[in-house]
């Protein structure tokens, strides 16, 4: 069995690591495509401490999207 990422609930915050390493917090909106990449990409996280965990991972998932869009 394999569990199931998180995903933040409507109208709930949650945390995410932007492309400069930073984290901040958003609230998910139904509708918003920005949430919605944000979560297809995998970066979506319930604290800040688990999206600091994953800045260096996140870094280069960033890297690889910029490589693809330069080409």
């Amino acid at each position: 069995i394999q569990k199931r990422p998180w995903r933040p609930r409507y109208d709930k915050e949650y945390w995410l690591v932007c492309p400069d390493g930073s984290v901040r917090c958003r609230r998910f909106m139904e509708g918003s495509y920005i949430d919605f990449a944000v979560l297809n990409m995998g970066n979506c996280f319930p604290t800040e401490e688990a999206a600091e965990a994953t800045v260096p991972e996140m870094l280069v998932k960033f890297e690889e999207i910029k490589k693809g869009v330069r080409e």
